[in-house]
């Protein structure tokens, strides 16, 4: 009996040896640039120095650093020395990343980068990245190559990406799964004011146009109903020439809000308009003073009014 249990004590303990344990490669970046950040390509670039240390000889990251979501990677200059006992992986890399921007709030959006690599060829079982966050930073001039962003926040952290599939090896499973290397990079718009106010000038300007025809005498159709129609066409020019800056999306933006908006009262703009020509047709005392008073009173309502869900709409998009 005793020989029994020592015999399964002996097998569990060789077992427990045979169980490999993943390599570990200790990773780290250095951000140099962050530019080209495109909303309607969905994509921004990142130059950046990476490094990894390691003592397993067999890995070769030269030929599976790979940078995800990518759409184009430049290794440049990589190269291998021994420190120690351990082997230095060291590369400068380029790459255009997609991105899915947040545009709902634009020009008073937050968008948050990610920059994440894996190794192509070796899953958990094999190797796992502890991150060197000591080392890991960003460049301290980066902020100054952002005019349009400020730079809210950075974190390094190591994930394990999964993927629903074995890759063909039968020895993982269904699933498997991929240490991760991220970097991710918290952006704050600068200046979103001045900026709104660029986007929405024509609009404006539109809407103030279209409410000087209350000024005008309702017999004057032409001048009374070509300055709305004329309001109405520059409000959706406007908004056509935003969609080429600002991708369209499946939410409604603050920027539709407010070409909703305009394009509403607009149109309520000339249901009043022909209402006040209709009264000044009738050609009584009492259908002319009303025609006055409906012309001058729909003034302040319509402008007070419109800058009250102006300033609302703004309001909720900023918190």
């Amino acid at each position: 009996m005793k020989f029994l249990f020592a015999f399964l004590l002996l097998l569990s303990i060789c077992s427990f040896q045979l169980i490999a344990k993943p390599d570990t490669v200790h990773i780290g970046m250095y951000l140099t640039s962050l530019h080209d950040l495109d909303l309607s390509a969905h994509s921004f670039k990142y130059d950046a120095y990476y490094w990894c240390r390691y003592s397993n000889p067999s890995f070769d990251f030269a030929n599976e650093f790979e940078v995800m979501n990518s759409n184009d990677v430049t290794l440049e200059s990589p190269y291998i020395e021994i420190v120690g006992k351990d082997f230095l992986f060291s590369t400068k890399t380029k790459a255009t990343v997609r991105q899915l921007w947040k545009t709902k709030d634009y020009p008073f959006d937050k968008q948050t980068l990610v920059i994440s690599v894996e190794s192509s060829k070796n899953d958990t079982t094999k190797m796992v990245f502890v991150c060197d966050r000591k080392n890991s930073r960003y460049q301290d001039s980066l902020e100054n190559l952002l005019p349009e962003w400020n730079i809210k926040n950075t974190k390094f952290s190591v994930t394990s990406s999964k993927y629903s599939t074995n890759f063909g090896s039968e020895n993982l499973g269904n699933t498997s799964y991929n240490s991760s290397f991220n970097m991710v990079i918290e952006l704050e718009r600068k200046e979103s004011f001045l900026v709104l106010f660029k986007l929405i000038t024509g609009v404006l300007v539109a809407f103030v146009i279209s409410c000087c025809v209350f000024f005008i005498k309702p017999f004057n159709i032409d001048p009374r109903f070509g300055l709305c129609v004329g309001g109405l066409f520059a409000t959706i020019g406007n908004k056509y020439i935003i969609e080429g800056i600002v991708p369209s999306t499946n939410e409604v933006t603050m920027l539709d809000d407010i070409h909703n908006v305009t394009l509403v009262f607009i149109f309520l703009i000339i249901t009043i308009s022909v209402i006040s020509l209709h009264l000044y047709e009738k050609g009584s005392t009492k259908s002319l003073k009303l025609s006055r008073l409906i012309d001058k009173l729909s003034f302040y309502i319509v402008i007070i009014s419109y800058s009250g869900l102006l300033i609302g709409i703004i309001m909720s998009h900023i918190y």
